[in-house]
């Protein structure tokens, strides 16, 4: 049986387009979570095993509580094996990992940091499961 994996980087949900009148802003806002819950769609019709996302699930580590809840929300609805979130150069997953695995209420969803002191919960990738 084949592995499946949907692959997916620079999200950056939380990017602000500040430059953009309020209309579409918000439009803009709107379609980053859209495309986060196609991908989602997708993965579940192909029937992949695996969900990464890989850099940059948020654009900075200062997002609020509502969308990590929403990103989270929307990752737990993968129906494969798991989820596995990587942090990218716009955000150290140490402290929105905590906040995440806070709203994480399934063993799919893990988050991994490239730092020695891995969250509780977290993949340690030296560690087999």
């Amino acid at each position: 049986m084949p592995l499946r994996i949907l692959h997916t980087a620079d999200n950056h949900i939380g990017l602000s387009f500040a430059q953009y009148p309020d209309l579409v802003r918000d439009r803009l806002l709107e379609e980053r979570f859209s495309a986060l819950e196609r991908l989602v769609d997708t993965a579940n019709e192909r029937q992949a095993h695996f969900f990464v996302v890989a850099g940059d699930l948020f654009d900075k580590q200062t997002v609020t509580k509502k969308l990590v809840e929403r990103a989270v929300a929307t990752l737990a609805g993968f129906g494969g094996e798991h989820v596995l979130v990587l942090e990218g150069d716009k955000t150290m997953l140490i402290w929105l990992g905590k906040q995440m695995l806070g709203q994480v209420d399934t063993p799919k969803v893990a988050i991994q940091n490239n730092v020695a002191s891995t969250p509780a919960g977290s993949v340690d990738p030296a560690t087999p499961r």
